[in-house]
């Protein structure tokens, strides 16, 4: 008896060190994957940082050669937000963009608010049903926003709402956006710029998406990056900056990118029709289209590229409590292996290529059998060393190898983040999230692998509810910011300035009319909805057009298009004087293109191009300057053979 039970013991003795071992493994290759990630991301983020700077965006607000995009918003019960959120939406800088919002089955006053605040209306628009959804109740346009147009249909859920807008659009590009997710201003130019590189190609582009909790956001816009002073967002951060910057860059750059985050992603419309639209089946139908268009590009022998955009484009508010949390990563994980196997077929096929290899093995590795082996390992491995199947001594250097890898990839992407895009406005912003990078190796990690056990557990059982995690908001009055160090800097960073006030610029108008006054037009602005959009568009863009003359004490905007004269003390991001044109007074700005004359104090802190027959009479500070052989700087001229200069003063 006591023979069968040494035997007995020596065999769980060898299973229990196997699967050790076989737990040791895997981590072992997935700490290698995020390596590879890791210089991949920062490979990526070197190469495409001068192909995607801001110097290009202002000749693309104002190009023709952007390709039309139509934004689909899909809407379900979101009547206090929903309002400013299209709001935000139409303010977007781009040239040509349609927004279709679809209420999907709304049962608050979704579609009311909507129809009152943009004055909607009954339209007729012809369309094919290319993919399938639930039945459309009606259509809506208005008659101040040419481009938005509202769906109402019965509820079929998300992906069900974003086939109805795909059927709906007009544009050969589509772009999903989340109701309650903000975009920058600039989002759809920094994101749409593999189209426009690549537009045979590129089939699918993602951006970064960053978490708003913290921050300070007014009627849609972002007015104030600051940190959550609650611990849950900020291990949140640091996992979206580690998921982003290092997971889907690295992958991008491999040509292996498997998933766009449903919050904002880019697609072009004939593939996705082709692909059959939005499963409705999954609750990860954004991961699923994705490996649906890979599947299908590759089995037809096209050639294609899903990019990745690391600009910081879309912000999202996150769960700031586990209950709501857990919901969430279980249900991400439910509809990770719903997709995987849903196409395990293409796991290491030659046919596939990368997406089948590096793609389909990443979600095995990571999202299959990742979560089960990690939580194993809690158990197992412990129970190794307890039973002498172990040294100690190994079992403690691999814990802490483990985790400080882990502060490595974090710290990794926090390091990426500073480099390169630097959107976090101090220094103590850096070090608390260093400190939750650190942090969150200890119980965090393994409260997220708990709970994707428990999607894993929704999956076995066929679970196939939708548990909605409506965030929740810090305060009424809005998110508080994490506490800084005394005297540290609140400026705002450049890429997220406030908005304008309302006396800030009036609504361009001729010198002379009356109207040149800081407050002309205010009141009407806040009495009038109409005029609040009018408002809100004129913050935009000024344009001065040929043979007009136009005075201002000071104006403020995000790009000022000058073709006749203006007198003005201007900010914006973008001053271009055209050719024949002429501006007199200050102007501080990032970029500056001069083509005619400009007299007074011109401060570009990125770039001044000075082109031929342009002419500057003043000073001139810049960062970079490029001077074109007929081009003049006085007094004080630069050499016009010296095309660039690195950071200097006329």
């Amino acid at each position: 008896m006591s023979g069968d039970l040494a035997s007995l013991l020596q065999l769980l003795a060898e299973v229990v060190l196997g699967v050790s071992f076989l737990i040791l493994a895997n981590g072992l290759i997935q700490n290698a994957l995020f390596a590879l990630q890791l210089y991949c991301g920062f490979r990526e983020l070197r190469k495409r940082r001068p192909r995607y700077g801001d110097d290009r965006l202002w000749w693309l607000m104002t190009s023709h050669a952007t390709v039309p995009i139509s934004l689909i918003v899909p809407a379900h019960n979101e009547e206090d937000s929903i309002v400013d959120s299209i709001r935000s939406i139409l303010s977007l800088h781009y040239p040509q963009f349609e927004v279709v919002v679809v209420n999907d089955g709304s049962t608050d006053g979704t579609l009311q608010a909507i129809m009152e605040a943009f004055d909607l209306s009954p339209v007729d628009r012809y369309y094919d049903t290319t993919v399938p959804h639930r039945p459309i109740r009606g259509l809506y346009g208005s008659g101040r926003h040419a481009n938005l147009l509202l769906i109402d249909k019965q509820q079929g859920g998300k992906a069900d709402a974003l086939n109805a807008g795909i059927n709906l659009s007009r544009s050969p590009v589509f772009c999903a956006v989340d109701a309650d997710s903000v975009l920058e201003s600039d989002a759809l130019l920094r994101a749409v710029q593999p189209f426009f590189e690549e537009p045979e190609k590129t089939v699918a582009v993602g951006g970064t998406i960053r978490i708003t909790n913290g921050c300070r956001v007014q009627s849609g816009r972002i007015l104030d990056i600051a940190l959550p002073r609650q611990v849950l967002p900020l291990l949140q951060i640091v996992e979206y900056l580690r998921a982003f910057l290092i997971g889907r860059l690295g992958w991008s750059h491999l040509d292996s990118l498997m998933l766009i985050s449903g919050a904002f992603g880019i697609f072009a419309r004939r593939i996705v029709v082709q692909v059959g639209g939005y499963s409705t089946d999954t609750v990860g139908e954004d991961m699923e289209l994705v490996i649906k268009m890979h599947r299908y590009l590759r089995e037809n022998d096209m050639s294609y590229s899903v990019r990745f955009v690391p600009d910081p484009v879309c912000w999202t508010e996150c769960p700031s409590s586990l209950k709501v949390l857990g919901r969430q990563r279980m249900r991400w994980q439910r509809g990770a292996l719903e997709t995987f196997f849903k196409h395990a077929s293409m796991l290491f096929k030659p046919r596939y290529g990368r997406a089948g290899f590096i793609g389909m093995g990443h979600v095995l590795l990571i999202d299959v059998l990742g979560p089960p082996l990690e939580v194993l390992g809690y158990f197992i491995i412990p129970l190794a060393w307890y039973m002498g199947v172990i040294d100690w001594r190994f079992f403690a250097a691999y814990m802490a190898l483990t985790a400080l890898f882990g502060v490595f990839l974090s710290v990794g992407s926090l390091i990426l983040e500073e480099m390169e895009l630097r959107r976090f406005p101090s220094a103590w912003d850096l070090l608390v999230l260093t400190l939750v990078a650190v942090a969150e190796n200890f119980g965090y990690r393994q409260l997220a692998n708990f709970w994707r056990i428990g999607g894993w557990w929704q999956y076995l059982r066929g679970v196939n509810y939708w548990n909605a995690e409506a965030p929740q908001a810090e305060a009424p009055q809005g998110v508080e910011a994490f506490p800084g160090p005394p005297g540290a800097d609140a400026a705002d960073p450049e890429p997220c300035r406030p908005a304008p006030p309302d006396d800030a610029c009036p609504a361009a108008a001729p010198a002379g009319t009356g109207q040149e006054g800081p407050r002309a037009g205010r009141q009407t602005a806040m009495e009038d909805p109409e005029a609040e959009d009018d408002r809100i568009e004129a913050e935009r863009i000024l344009t001065v057009q040929r043979d007009r003359r136009m005075v201002f004490k000071s104006c403020e905007r995000d790009v000022v298009l000058v073709e006749g004269h203006l007198e003005t003390s201007a900010r914006a991001r973008v001053l271009w004087v055209g050719p024949g044109a002429r501006f007199v007074g200050k102007a501080e700005v990032e970029f500056a293109e001069i083509h005619g004359q400009f007299e007074g104090d011109l401060s570009a802190s990125k770039k001044l191009a000075v082109h031929a027959a342009g002419r500057i009479t003043g000073t001139t500070h810049y960062r970079e300057i490029v001077v074109e052989p007929g081009g003049e700087i006085l007094p004080g001229a630069p050499d016009p053979l010296r095309r660039i200069v690195v950071s200097g003063q006329a």
